[in-house]
């Protein structure tokens, strides 16, 4: 299963470079350091509420959208989906582009 720091990290990460940010403006924006940033990105560390009502605020999102429940399992086996979803997380949006064309060709292939 892929843990509740990565996943959460993955969506910190997706959210700050959605909004062309880097770890340095978006950890001056909330108060935290660059240090801290990037272990939440890496989920190596997990973010107080305080910290996620700021970064809700610097997003302009709700709380529930830096946690995606499809990527998490209540099981002990790993979920394919949440590591996939990790994974994407650290792709810049050429890369991102490039891996979504080629799932297109891998669904439709007969």
């Amino acid at each position: 299963m892929a843990e509740i720091y990565e996943l959460f990290g993955g969506q910190v990460r997706h959210y700050r470079q959605n909004h062309k940010l880097t770890q340095a403006q978006l950890a001056s924006r909330i108060g935290v350091s660059v240090e801290m940033i990037g272990k939440l990105e890496r989920g190596s560390a997990g973010a107080s509420f305080k910290t996620i009502q700021k970064l809700c605020r610097v997003f302009n999102i709700p709380p529930n959208a830096l946690f995606p429940s499809h990527g998490l399992s209540y099981s002990d086996d790993r979920s394919v989906l949440g590591d996939i979803i990790v994974k994407l997380s650290k792709l810049n949006e050429e890369e991102l582009a490039w891996v979504s064309g080629l799932l297109d060709k891998a669904i439709n292939h007969p």
